[in-house]
């Protein structure tokens, strides 16, 4: 899994670690943070209390965003700011299936449960549903793959790979 954001006091990642702590107890299911900032301890903490630490692993963003979205399974985006809206526009170019936080624009674009899961801020256990149902389903995480990619090519640009 993948979350991609600015570790801030207005961000969402407590969320995303709370609503995946069941399955990054298992080895092979990880997160991996694209971010930095003031708040990183406070989610190092968070996953240490859990005894996820070496699950959740924390790297500064770099230019090869789309490369790191391209390799993972599942990307969740729960912060709204304007750079979120970026990041989500980046995972459908990539492919990657998505669970997300519910804002306007990601309504307009996405179909929930068809194209990616839309999710209310504050619902963690539907986000520790729809990560579950993504991890152990492969049919599904390839439809949303399918479908998002679509909607790049009909919305944005023909070759998602360009854009």
């Amino acid at each position: 899994m993948v979350f991609v954001g600015k570790l801030q006091q207005t961000s969402t990642l407590q969320k995303v670690i709370d609503a995946a702590r069941v399955f990054l107890k298992n080895v092979r299911v990880g997160l991996l943070v694209l971010g930095d900032g003031p708040e990183q301890s406070e989610f190092e903490n968070r996953a240490k209390g859990y005894g996820i630490e070496k699950q959740v692993i924390f790297t500064k963003p770099t230019s090869a965003i789309i490369a790191y979205l391209k390799a993972a399974n599942i990307l969740v985006v729960t912060d709204t700011d304007p750079a979120s809206e970026k990041v989500v526009l980046q995972g459908a170019a990539a492919g990657i299936p998505m669970i997300l936080t519910k804002t306007e624009q990601r309504e307009d674009l996405f179909v929930h449960g068809e194209s990616a899961f839309l999710c209310d801020p504050d619902d963690v256990p539907a986000m520790t549903a729809h990560i579950n149902e993504l991890l152990n389903n492969l049919v599904l995480r390839q439809q949303f793959k399918a479908e998002t990619q679509k909607m790049i090519r009909k919305k944005f640009h023909p070759d998602p790979q360009e854009y």
